[in-house]
């Protein structure tokens, strides 16, 4: 009997014996494909972004308006405040937005010009506001962004109008790219759709590019990055009215150097405007030459920047 016990026992431990290998190796495996399995990780950013800026318009050694330039009154400033959510997932990024912007356009008349009066002040106050949607997939050099943006625009004014109200739809494209070999680029289109309460106005397309070359990097004294590169930038602004009635295309370049000295960025380079205009039979026809200087800084958390574009309009 004890014989026979003790066959059966070594029986089963033969038959058992592979099936605790199989497991053992199971194990490793079921913690090695765990390992590897995609992790999801989601993170939740607010943010809130205040901006200021304002704009002189100078001409014959006087600062007073022109038809020159998107902005062309003598004074031109707006706030912009913009609350945002950046939810993040991975590579991909969804951010909800909303931005209030007050703009203010102040322009000078010489009411008597031969005698000793001040300029009476002209001032055109509008209001911004904006929601948006921006997805964003992020890769190690390139970004690629959709932006969904909604406008609302009205004059503060008494007595408005239908044409003092504007809506707009507008979707916008965004890539961009910063890569180890010292090259940045960036491209940015917007299509948008006006329309006031009563009916469809306008269509408008804007585009934005930009290239950069960084062809030296070095360090000064206290570990002060310091750097030296090229630029390129293009933008149009084009705007079609509804009815055919009236045609704008606008287009300005700049091309020049960009130094780096720490937290400051000066450039300076050449600068190119231009505008035409088609209302019925009259066409106006603008192009300026000139320089473009100034800096941008940045530290933290906050921005600070200086633009100066001079130049000479061929044309008049």
């Amino acid at each position: 009997m004890n014989r026979k016990i003790k066959i059966i026992i070594m029986v089963l431990l033969v038959a058992l014996l592979p099936a605790a290998i199989v497991a053992q190796e199971k194990e490793p495996a079921a913690e090695a494909a765990a390992a590897s399995a995609p992790v999801v990780k989601v993170s939740l950013k607010p943010g809130l972004e205040v901006k200021q800026r304002v704009d002189f318009h100078a001409m014959d050694g006087k600062v007073q308006a022109s038809e020159i330039g998107r902005y062309p009154d003598a004074v031109y400033e707006r706030t912009e405040v913009k609350a945002k959510l950046d939810i993040k997932m991975n590579r991909f990024s969804l951010t909800p937005w909303v931005k209030e912007r007050l703009e203010g356009r102040f322009n000078f008349r010489d009411d008597d010009p031969a005698g000793d009066s001040e300029d009476t002040v002209n001032t055109r106050m509008r209001n911004r506001f904006y929601l948006g949607l921006t997805g964003a997939f992020s890769f190690d050099e390139v970004k690629i962004a959709l932006d969904n943006e909604f406008r609302f625009e009205a004059d503060l004014k008494a007595g408005k109008t239908s044409r003092d109200i504007d809506f707009r739809y507008a979707p916008v494209i965004k890539l961009e790219g910063d890569h180890d070999f010292g090259l940045t680029w960036y491209a940015t289109q917007l299509i948008g759709f006006h329309f006031n309460p009563s009916d469809f106005t306008m269509y408008d397309v804007d585009g934005a590019y930009g290239i950069g070359y960084t062809f030296w990097e070095g360090e000064g004294e206290q570990g002060t990055a310091l750097s030296t590169g090229v630029l390129a930038d293009y933008e149009m602004r084009w705007r079609y009215d509804a009815d055919g009635s009236r045609e704008r295309l606008e287009n300005e370049f700049t091309g020049g150097l960009e130094m780096g000295f720490g937290s400051v960025k000066p450039y300076i380079g050449y600068w190119m405007w231009s505008y035409d205009e088609t209302e019925g039979a009259d066409t106006e026809d603008d192009k300026i030459h000139g320089v473009r200087i100034g800096f941008n800084m940045k530290k933290e958390n906050v921005s600070f920047g200086m633009d100066y574009k001079g130049g000479v309009n061929e044309n008049n």
